[in-house]
Parts: structure tokens; sequence; C-alpha cells
């Protein structure tokens, strides 16, 4: 799923000065799953630590990259 404008201009002001305490919470909560998957021995628990990790991997990943995505759809001037 490809985020709109309106939400790739949220993301983007999650850049900003003042955010970083966020995106510090988002790295370390990504690392505490990335490192349950290492450790578990619970196969029911695997999906879950993995697809939590994921996700956050993607918001992360988003955020990385909203800038140039919004400039890819919504061109500078328009």
């Amino acid at each position: 799923m490809n985020p709109d404008a309106r939400v790739l201009k949220c993301l983007c002001r999650l850049q900003e000065p003042g955010f970083e305490p966020l995106l510090e919470w988002l790295a370390g909560d990504r690392e505490q799953f990335r490192d349950l998957l290492v450790k578990c021995r619970d196969p029911s628990q695997l999906a879950r630590y993995q697809g939590k990790a994921e996700y956050i991997d993607d918001l992360v990943t988003a955020i990385r990259n909203a800038r140039n995505t919004l400039t890819k759809i919504e061109p500078p001037g328009r």
C-alpha cells in the first residue's frame, strides 16, 4: 500500500527537529523484536515477533523515504 501525499507530508514532519526521540524509540523497539526473534523458542510467537519487527521496519523506512516519495508523486511547484 502506497501512502497518499497527505500521509507522506505527515511522515516528512517526523523528520523535523524534535522528533528524534520518537525515531530512536522506534529503532529500539525494532531491535527488541529482532532480538526476540533470534531467541524465540515458541513457534506460535515467532510469526508475531516477525510481523511486529517488519511493521516497525516498514514504518521507519517510510519515514526516511517520505520526502523522495512525495517529490515523485507531487513534483515541486504543485
